[in-house]
């Protein structure tokens, strides 16, 4: 096996470890059309050389990235400067990667401890830094009255549940005079694995299949009682810069305004429910109309109904005339309803 191959085969073992934790031996040997005995060795190579660590036995074993190098303060809120805290504690460890890696670190990471100092209404902060083989991952941790409370109280909305829908949509702030509620929408996507935990819910983005998820936090209940626990994990170096993440939610290349948005329409369903009354499109249209672009994105949706989809499609869009809204991942049900909605009568 050719050397570049090998150390081809060494990353790609690492990423899939990173991305999921069963044995990453089958897919590899199919993708790189190889033997499963090829990718076993250099999977048992990591492990030797303590990239990797192995839990259980047989088909049960578990992977995950070791720590090469790991650091974790606590500091008080009052008077911290994000920036600071980030050039004293981050920098000096990321210093050998890319300086477009460095850049999606660093706004990641002063983007998420600012929103600790001015908007959790806490008294502490502790950032968690961890640096592997083939990843970075930070951890910035209040002990406020958690993100989802905030942004309820802040919208009026009946349920803290709600909060995960509307931080996806981007352009909301708790603090408009000093803040454009762009940070956690674009942290959320600059990294490949973004999860928000608070008020007994888990917010989680992962960036390879663009999926977004809510779940409950039922475990960390007891632990995670008050504040908000934010964890961001990049694969390094990154694979695009922050240049090209904004202008992909741009309204141009001559004009860096936040113009466009992209919904995942599965936060607006709570549980079991489906998406088929007009209330539930409301909640999915609230405040959108400040975009001039919103993509509708209906993966892991499996049906609508017809007052839903009037309101989105014929209602809506009769009322803001200025606004484009398009879909994505629509399976042939849910693409005949809004056909059926944009239909002439």
């Amino acid at each position: 096996m050719a050397k570049h191959q090998a150390d081809e085969i060494r990353r790609a073992i690492m990423e899939e470890v990173f991305w999921r934790p069963g044995s990453p031996v089958q897919a590899l040997a199919e993708q790189f059309n190889v033997t499963r005995q090829g990718v076993q060795k250099h999977l048992a190579d990591l492990v030797r050389r303590r990239f990797v660590s192995r839990k259980g036995r047989g088909a049960h074993q578990l992977y995950r990235l070791r720590a090469t190098e790991s650091n974790r303060k606590t500091y008080v809120l009052r008077g911290l400067a994000e920036h600071d805290l980030y050039d004293q504690m981050i920098l000096p460890s990321i210093r050998d990667l890319d300086v477009e890696t460095r850049d999606v670190i660093a706004y990641g990471c002063t983007e998420m401890i600012n929103n600790a100092i001015d908007h959790s209404s806490g008294k502490t902060v502790r950032v968690g830094f961890e640096r592997t083989q083939a990843s970075v991952a930070l951890t910035v941790e209040d002990d406020g009255v958690g993100i989802f409370r905030k942004v309820a109280a802040a919208l009026d909305l009946p349920n803290a549940r709600e909060a995960p829908l509307e931080l996806s949509k981007g352009k909301f702030t708790t603090d408009p005079k000093r803040h454009t509620g762009v940070g956690v929408f674009f942290t959320s996507r600059a990294f490949d694995r973004f999860c928000a935990r608070a008020n007994d819910a888990v917010l989680i983005h992962k960036s390879r299949e663009d999926d977004w998820r809510v779940v409950d936090d039922d475990a960390n209940a007891a632990t995670l009682a008050v504040g908000t626990r934010i964890i961001l994990e990049l694969l390094v170096p990154a694979r695009r810069s922050l240049t090209e993440l904004f202008s992909g939610f741009s309204s141009g290349p001559d004009e860096y305004r936040f113009a466009k948005t992209r919904v995942p329409v599965k936060l607006a369903q709570f549980g079991d429910e489906q998406l088929i009354s007009r209330s539930q499109a409301k909640r999915l249209l609230s405040r959108v109309e400040r975009f001039d672009e919103v993509l509708l994105d209906f993966a892991g949706v499996r049906a609508i109904g017809q007052a839903f989809s009037d309101e989105v499609f014929r209602v809506f869009a009769a009322a803001h005339p200025n606004v484009r809204v398009s879909i994505a991942n629509a399976n042939p049900h849910v693409s005949a309803m809004v056909r059926r909605a944009k239909s002439p009568s």
